[in-house]
């Protein structure tokens, strides 16, 4: 079982969770505390693919003492921690403890040391296991200096296969890791010579220089970078890429799963993103497109993220997915879609979702397919409201209210049914309604005229 507990960090004052559900919701007010507490679990569970850079690094140098380049790892992440949280120069004292898996004690931990600087420490187990990682890279790197260059390069390419493997095991964690900021629209609206290339973390950093982050936070650095690098993928429409696709992968995909996804994302896009030579389009249809760069604000914001899942679903990757305010710019009946397009993430390949939304309708969206998930599943009936592909079992949600007051998660899952409460969003409605009564009906009363 994953957990994390987060002491006095930015807006978080304390929070203490289990993270062993499939779908996490986390809402609030602007600034309470979401995008850190997403950020923090992401970037804890981000350290394995550090740590590979990492290890191709000690791989192609001539290091050789484990104690200096296990020190000399923990400043190198120390770097995409400032990338994803800014200098902690000004941060009061702080404490982060991440587990990877309770149970045998395999954690991180991040604290403010002396100097103000962000220390990082991992549990005895762990730091053993690193080591270990670190010697085996070591020693590829000593014994190809004796090798000729192919065998040198077969060596390498051989410990490589092995180490994703191996660190998969040290940190627990086989998933594909994947953050979808806020601010999506952004992006869309720079013409592709101008768009940021997202330079590979690896060649911005060296271990004791500073970080470039770019005018941009690492996490949109990253996040840039993934869709530079699976734009190509898009160059015809999503049943052509699903006809290509099938041509080249061994065995079957799920095909119920991935037209579903198809559908789910042509009526959110309302079009077909394609991109070719001339860049970024929509088609309407066969003969009508638009630059995405002038299509309308919500397809700027959700085009990426909708491309992203879909290609999860079609590979049937295990993934771990931050996703920021799914429902910005789109009308509410995209919003139940997007919700059922997570859902379809999750039933499809076994994923792991965090959604921070502002939404009511997202909530009352997976109210739906949490309630569906307890009583149709139960009745077994013919035919049902829901399809079970969007069914969400309801002991694997998570929902929790963050107040910037507090700076603490609060559960707002009912325990008997399971369900969202989403009032603690839509709840200003009531009071809304309340002052519209007051003003009409007590302006009545008054002598006024209702």
């Amino acid at each position: 079982m994953r957990h994390v507990t987060i002491k006095r960090f930015g807006p978080i004052r304390e929070i203490d969770i289990d993270l062993d559900k499939s779908l996490e919701v986390v809402i609030g007010p602007q600034a309470s505390g979401k995008s850190t507490f997403s950020k923090v679990v992401y970037f804890c569970r981000k350290i394995k693919d550090y740590f590979l850079q990492y290890l191709n690094n000690v791989a192609n140098t001539e290091y050789y003492y484990t104690d200096e380049l296990y020190t000399r790892f923990l400043k190198y992440i120390r770097r995409p921690f400032l990338g994803y949280f800014g200098t902690t120069k000004h941060m009061e004292t702080f404490s982060i403890r991440y587990y990877y898996e309770k149970e045998s004690k395999r954690f991180v931990s991040i604290i403010l040391d002396d100097d103000r600087y962000a220390k990082f420490s991992f549990s005895s187990v762990m730091r053993e296991d690193i080591c270990d990682m670190i010697r085996a890279a070591v020693k590829v790197a000593a014994d190809n200096n004796d090798l000729s260059f192919s065998i040198n390069f077969l060596a390498q390419a051989s410990f490589a296969a092995k180490a994703g493997k191996m660190v998969q095991q040290i940190f627990r964690d086989d998933y594909m890791l994947l953050y979808i900021p806020a601010g999506r629209n952004l992006l869309a609206t720079l013409p592709d010579g101008i768009m940021p290339k997202g330079i590979p973390f690896s060649d911005r950093i060296d271990l004791d220089g500073e970080i470039d982050i770019s005018q941009t936070d690492l996490i949109t650095q990253e996040f840039v970078q993934y869709i530079r690098s699976m734009r190509s993928s898009f160059g015809s429409r999503l049943e052509e890429i699903v006809q290509n696709y099938l041509k080249t992968v061994k065995g079957q995909i799920r095909n119920q799963d991935v037209e579903l996804a198809c559908q789910l994302i042509h009526d959110i896009l309302r079009g077909d993103y394609v991109y070719d030579k001339d860049g970024e389009k929509l088609f309407y249809d066969d003969e009508h497109w638009v630059k995405l760069m002038f299509g309308s604000s919500g397809q700027q914001e959700i085009v990426w993220a909708l491309n992203i899942i879909f290609l999860a679903i079609l590979k049937n990757e295990k993934t771990f997915l931050v996703f920021e305010e799914p429902e910005s710019h789109l009308f509410p009946d995209s919003q139940e879609k997007i919700a059922q397009l997570a859902a379809l993430l999750i039933y499809s390949s076994n994923s792991q979702v965090i959604i921070t939304t502002h939404s009511p309708y997202m909530l009352t969206a997976f109210n739906l397919l949490i309630y569906s998930g307890e009583r149709e599943k139960k009745t077994g009936a013919e035919t049902s409201v829901i399809r079970k592909e969007f069914r969400i079992a309801p002991g694997s949600v998570g929902e929790y209210f963050i107040s910037a007051e507090e700076g603490c998660l609060k559960n707002i899952v009912g325990e008997k049914r399971g369900l969202i409460d989403a009032l603690q969003i839509d709840g200003i409605s009531e009071s809304i309604n309340e002052r519209m009564d007051k003003i009409l009906y007590g302006g009545a009363c008054d002598g006024g005229q209702g």
